[in-house]
């Protein structure tokens, strides 16, 4: 059994403003070491949980959804994951 992501429904006359200000603050958002005062978003805790969000991005893209940004592992040394928006 897997666990839901969050989910945010959003009307469709507000989607696209929506959508625009939500990938314009994930490109700002500093992804790094914990120990970086600028770092917004560090690495994941533990191994399991960084297979579990690696695994819930591809069962998404499997599942129809639209990987609108996001995502990625920029340093295959850490448990790091950029945010993910799916649309």
């Amino acid at each position: 059994m897997h666990r839901r992501t969050p989910h945010l429904h959003v009307q469709d006359e507000f989607s696209e403003p929506f959508k625009t200000n939500v990938l314009a603050r994930m490109g700002r958002a500093r992804v790094g070491a914990p120990d970086d005062p600028e770092t917004e978003v560090g690495p994941l805790v533990s191994e399991a949980q960084f297979q579990e969000i690696t695994v819930a991005i591809e069962r998404g893209e499997q599942e129809g959804g639209t990987l609108a940004a996001g995502g990625e592992c920029p340093d295959p040394e850490s448990y790091l994951v950029t945010p993910a928006l799916f649309a």
